[in-house]
C-alpha cells in the first residue's frame, strides 16, 4: 500500500521546528544508535568543553521552513565555532530543541574533523538541513 503525506502536514512539522530554539552539538567517536531521541542520550559523546567549544553546542540561527510542491524543508544558516577553536575528532553533529532536548536531526559528517586555533564551520546542505518529501 502506498501513501502520500499532504504537503501541509509536512509543513506543520518544519514550521513547528522553526518555532523552537535549537542548538547544534558536536560529537566525538559517536556511532548512530536508533533510540537516541534526546540530547541526554548523546551528550556522553559530546566534544569536551573549552578550546572554543561550549558544552551543549551553539545556537542554530536563521531557522526557516519552506514548502514547495510536495516537499517541506527545514534550514538554517551555517554554524561556526571560533575563531580560535581547537576541536578534535568531530564525526557527528546533532541538532536538538533546547526545551525538552528532543533531537531533530543527527548528521554523520562522513569523516573525522579537527581544527587548531581556527574556525570550525558546518556548512548545511544548500537543499535544506531536513527535507521531507
Amino acid at each position: 500500500m502506498a501513501s502520500v503525506i499532504p504537503k501541509e502536514a509536512k509543513k506543520e512539522i518544519t514550521d513547528g521546528w522553526v518555532a523552537e530554539t535549537h542548538k547544534v552539538a558536536l560529537l566525538v567517536g559517536y556511532a548512530f544508535v536508533d533510540g537516541h531521541d534526546v540530547y541526554a542520550d548523546v551528550s556522553g559523546w559530546e566534544h569536551p568543553n573549552g578550546s572554543g567549544y561550549t558544552t551543549g553546542g551553539a545556537v542554530l540561527a536563521g531557522r526557516v521552513s519552506t514548502n514547495v510542491a510536495l516537499t517541506a524543508k527545514f534550514d538554517a544558516t551555517d554554524t561556526s565555532w571560533g575563531p580560535g577553536a581547537s576541536l578534535t575528532n568531530v564525526n557527528y553533529a546533532v541538532i536538538y530543541e533546547t526545551t525538552g532536548g528532543k533531537i531533530r536531526d543527527v548528521k554523520d559528517l562522513l569523516g573525522t574533523f579537527s581544527c587548531v586555533d581556527s574556525i570550525f564551520t558546518i556548512v548545511w546542505n544548500a537543499g535544506g538541513i531536513v527535507v521531507i518529501s
